[in-house]
């Protein structure tokens, strides 16, 4: 079924978006002593040139002008009160350029912030300002027209396996209102598929029902289903199978209209995957079915799912998933009611993607095509889309060519779809890719008039590659500007005579240029391991450049008697020298794991405290309660600018904490993770180093699952545009369910491969290193866990130590290895779970 869209398309009254400017929108006596500026002459605007950039230009004759804002909007809006319109578009954003300029080009940092990065293929509604800005007040002068404008798209690879998907939702036969039934209508379905002749394509409201809508027994009658393989092979196609044709259910049972099927080409293509027609007595198959959430107090009957298949090229080989999805398509005239359908298939569109990470565990390419029942212009938001995207997923109408991508894809039946102009119409099927970068052609297939639709979705194609199996080739030296992974080498081991222990209250120089791969001159930062063992008493170390002032950063909380280990990021002194400084005495172990060079990307700072609940700095002077968050600004303090800036780096410590618990680090204003990032126990002091991406108004959004005390320091920043890219956390691997590896606590002595390319929004290729998560749980002994690049020698070094009956989490900046895997070895039995946080780039 598809959504209402009546009244939801132009009810356009939105909140008020972060990061937006207070304009005054009323006259005052202040603003009649200003000037206003004249009306602009004309605006325009054009993607490009590079992909995900958008220039502007205009022509204005800046009189009475001190500069320019240009405003921009997911959704429509109006700076006009009384205009019937939002004053401010979902996700508004403002860009101030000074009064000379005539013409800018937005990056595509500054465009995804925007909320339209390449990838998403959403456009931007914008309206530029002129402003006067004096010592008596402001006056302003808006140009009245909103316009409108998509972004380049990524440029697509030349080589590879060449794909064309699809998605069609076919309309349900039981729908018995339409001008024609399904079997009128089937011929139509066919002669589109086959005259577009995709390799693959989703379909929605293939049921396993009677073909003439009617419920009842199917005895001696054709399913939906097979009418449509029957009719496709009629007209020539018996080339084309359905993946699962089976209908589950006795004859003269009702099935759901919702039907999620893949149609696909078995002349080229053979699917892998165990997809078997059996069923358990459920109305589907579990074998390749995906069962997504429920609102609470949904009833059964609102239930979708959705479904996958893995197939194999027959000419090279190559392999990739496939998934047809259907999202829920309720809405409602009360907006708070419709956000509520919104979110929940956000929560579908997440589960889906879990259940893919889950299985992909060879890292393949992945192809979603579905009725999204979602779009940008959409005042209740477009969740769905915008996981998908932040998971790494690429929408295919971002293409090099388009056809008819700004019209609807939803045309009702309708025999005459009205032409979109220069807008963007409702989007609501869609194909996307994960690890497949770019769409060399997209198409909306519709003809305009036509008296009898295939169906009331208009089929949506897409031509893709998929990446071509070839050798490795050799790693690019890297930039100035590049993180150098190093072998993890161990530096420091008090207890072996290799350095002094720390005292109480004493300190420790650690040299660290010259050693174990890092050079003698040009370092600006280290990534170092550090581990207490055998600590006199509680305490904690703070690691900071050496010959400079400590401060009240802590870096990594130990408890007697028990190892703790914590990664940190830290800037070199003058001297090539990292000072340790311990509040108890404690044995070290010091881990090199990589480093920055001098200009690189990488800006180190002496750490300084941005947050402490206990004293109030960065939030009430007040514990966070379970199950609540706290959004820390993050920008503009520290030592972190106020602008450009797309992650942090900073070291989180729970204490005080009244139950045991975790702590989850994300991007201000996106949905929150499943991913942990700390893990804490009560009485314990407990840290840990994150990376954090910088989100809605420069915060990062900070939730406890019981209550606790939070503690943060930065310890440094990347810039937006960066070989450094944040991500929303994603799992990768969860051992105790089977995420990206077995269903198997990791044995003593041994490891596991994780696949961490082409997942959860790290790239297939060009990924150098990963910025991961690493939390070990239900150890059986004391010991360590090491990470390094699959492929590579075992070492001494160590990331995380492991304490029998207590998770533990630590940051790591794992290179990466063959066949863009990171290898996790275990001196204990445990279970791992990882969760990626970021990407490094050559």
């Amino acid at each position: 079924m598809m959504r209402t869209t009546a009244g939801t398309l132009t009810a356009l009254v939105l909140a008020l978006g972060a990061g937006v400017v207070s304009v005054p929108l009323t006259a005052t006596p202040a603003m009649a002593a200003v000037a206003v500026p004249h009306q602009f002459s004309s605006v325009a605007s054009k993607p490009g040139p590079k992909p995900g950039e958008i220039s502007f230009s205009w022509v204005h004759d800046g009189v009475s002008t001190t500069g320019y804002v240009i405003e921009t909007g997911l959704t429509t809006f109006s700076p006009v009160v009384g205009s019937g319109m939002a004053l401010h578009g979902r996700g508004s954003k403002e860009f101030t350029f000074p009064s000379s300029a005539r013409s800018v080009t937005l990056t595509a940092a500054q465009v995804a912030s925007a909320g339209a990065p390449a990838a998403s293929a959403n456009h931007l509604k914008w309206r530029i300002r002129a402003v006067n800005r004096t010592s008596a007040g402001e006056a302003v002068k808006w140009y009245p027209s909103l316009q409108v404008t998509a972004v380049a798209p990524a440029v697509p690879a030349a080589t590879g396996t060449a794909l064309r998907v699809a998605n069609f939702n076919v309309r349900t036969a039981r729908a018995s209102s339409d001008k024609q039934t399904w079997m009128q209508r089937v011929p139509a379905v066919a002669k589109s598929i086959l005259e577009y002749r995709p390799d693959v394509a989703a379909l929605q409201e293939l049921g396993p029902g009677r073909a003439d809508g009617q419920t009842g027994s199917t005895t001696g009658l054709p399913r939906q289903t097979d009418s449509l393989l029957t009719e496709l092979a009629r007209q020539g196609g018996s080339r084309y199978q359905l993946t699962q044709t089976t209908p589950y259910v006795p004859s003269g049972t009702t099935a759901g209209t919702q039907g999620m099927r893949i149609l696909y080409d078995s002349s080229k293509y053979t699917m892998i995957s165990p997809c078997s027609n059996t069923t358990d007595g459920r109305a589907y198959s579990a074998a390749c079915a995906i069962v997504l959430p429920l609102r609470a107090g949904d009833a059964e009957n609102h239930r979708r799912k959705s479904v996958w298949a893995r197939f194999a090229s027959k000419a090279t080989g190559e392999k990739f998933y496939f998934v047809s999805v259907h999202l829920d398509s309720r809405s409602d005239a009360n907006l708070t009611v419709d956000k509520t359908y919104d979110a929940l298939r956000g929560e579908q569109a997440k589960t889906t993607i879990a259940a893919l990470d889950k299985l992909n565990t060879t890292g393949d390419p992945v192809i979603l095509g579905g009725d999204l029942n979602t779009w940008q212009n959409d005042t209740a938001g477009n969740t769905a889309h915008e996981v998908l995207v932040s998971a790494g997923y690429y929408d295919t109408a971002a293409a090099t060519t388009q056809v008819k991508s700004r019209w609807t894809t939803m045309n009702g039946f309708k025999t005459t779809l009205a032409d979109p102009g220069n807008t963007f119409q409702a989007r609501l099927d869609a194909v996307l890719t994960q690890g497949i970068t770019g769409a060399a052609y997209f198409e909306n297939v519709f003809k305009n008039p036509d008296d009898l639709r295939p169906s009331d979705h208009n089929m949506v194609v897409a031509d893709v590659r998929l990446p071509a199996a070839s050798a490795p080739t050799p790693t690019p030296t890297p930039e100035p500007s590049d993180y150098r992974p190093v072998t993890p080498t161990r530096l420091v081991d008090t207890r072996s005579g290799s350095g002094v222990p720390v005292a109480a209250k004493g300190t420790l120089d650690v040299s660290v240029t010259g050693r174990a791969g890092v050079p003698a001159t040009g370092v600006g930062a280290v990534v170092l391991n550090l581990t207490s063992v055998g600590a006199a008493a509680d305490g904690y170390l703070t690691a900071y450049p050496a010959a400079e002032a400590r401060t009240t950063a802590s870096t990594l909380n130990f408890t007697r008697g028990t190892a703790m280990a914590n990664s940190v990021v830290v800037k070199v002194g003058a001297d090539g020298k990292v000072r340790l400084y311990g509040s108890a005495a404690t044995d070290v172990l010091v881990d090199v794991q990589g480093w920055f060079p001098n200009g690189s990307d990488y800006t180190a700072l002496t750490p300084a405290r941005l947050l402490d609940t206990r004293s109030g700095t960065g939030a009430p002077a007040a514990p966070v309660g379970a199950k609540q968050k706290i959004d820390l600004v993050v920008t503009g303090r520290g030592g972190v600018p106020a602008t450009g800036v797309g992650s942090v780096v900073l070291n989180l410590t729970a204490t005080d904490a009244t139950g045991s618990g975790f702590v989850t680090a994300y991007p201000a204003g996106v949905t929150r993770p499943t991913a942990s990032s700390l893990n804490f126990v009560p009485k314990i002091p407990t840290a840990n180093g994150v990376v954090l991406k910088v989100g809605t108004g420069g915060r990062v959004s900070l939730y406890v699952s019981a209550g606790t005390h939070l503690v943060a320091d930065v310890q440094g920043w990347f810039p937006s545009q960066s070989v450094l890219t944040g991500l929303t956390p994603a799992r990768l691997l969860d051992t105790r369910d089977g995420t990206g590896a077995p269903d198997a606590a990791v044995a003593a002595g041994q490891g596991l491969d994780l696949q961490v390319t082409g997942r959860g929004g790290v790239p297939a290729s060009g990924v150098t290193a990963v910025v991961l998560n690493v939390t070990a749980t239900g150890a059986t002994s004391t010991g360590f866990v090491s990470a390094r690049a699959a492929g590579t020698a075992a070492t001494t070094a160590t990331d995380l130590a492991l304490v029998p009956g207590r998770p533990i989490a630590t940051r790591v900046i794992a290179e990466v290895g063959t066949g863009g895997r990171v290898t996790l070895s275990s001196t204990a039995r445990t279970d791992l779970v990882a969760d990626v946080v970021g990407y490094l780039t050559d």
